[in-house]
């Protein structure tokens, strides 16, 4: 795979994708972009301890996962429709490391923490059925992806998670 420049990969475009414009070789960097920039948005929720509102967990974390939903959706939707060995190796290339930031982004305590937090305010009672709903099924998917789990037992889930996605296994 090419690590084209990000600047002009019309995957990190704003707005709606210019299908016609996206080549394989700009899949991997697109996605690799946007976990990198939705790690910075993690580490930046990390950073603020028990001190965390509605913006700078819920909103934060909304925008970087539209962002790298984006350019993954354009990537599998072409994938799926102009399915060559071209567009098949860009999307198994990128499958791995999404996998691996899903599986480190849901066993990522300070993050569960931080959906607790929010979940714990006084005033959570008072904010809209639709970011209550979005704390509380973000509190779930933690649990269901092993944050709660023992770290031995964590870990032997990641490894299951990484074989599910590796041609190789």
């Amino acid at each position: 795979m090419n690590n084209q420049p990000t600047s002009d990969n019309p995957l990190l475009a704003s707005g709606l994708p210019k299908f016609s414009s996206v080549r394989p070789e700009q899949a991997l960097p697109a996605v690799k972009q946007r976990l990198a920039e939705y790690q910075a948005v993690i580490e930046a929720i990390e950073r603020l301890g028990g001190f965390v509102d509605y913006a700078s967990v819920v909103e934060a974390e909304t925008l970087a996962d539209n962002a790298l939903s984006t350019a993954w959706s354009t990537v599998s939707h072409l994938n799926g429709v102009n399915n060559t060995p071209e567009w098949r190796d860009a999307y198994t290339s990128c499958l791995e490391p999404l996998t691996r930031f899903s599986t480190e982004r849901g066993q990522n305590r300070a993050l569960f923490k931080a959906y607790q937090a929010l979940a714990n305010r006084p005033d959570f009672d008072k904010q809209s059925a639709a970011l209550k709903a979005t704390v509380e099924h973000e509190l779930r998917d933690f649990r269901l992806a092993g944050v709660d789990l023992p770290e031995d037992k964590r870990q032997r889930f990641a490894e299951i998670q990484s074989a599910s996605v590796d041609p190789g296994q």
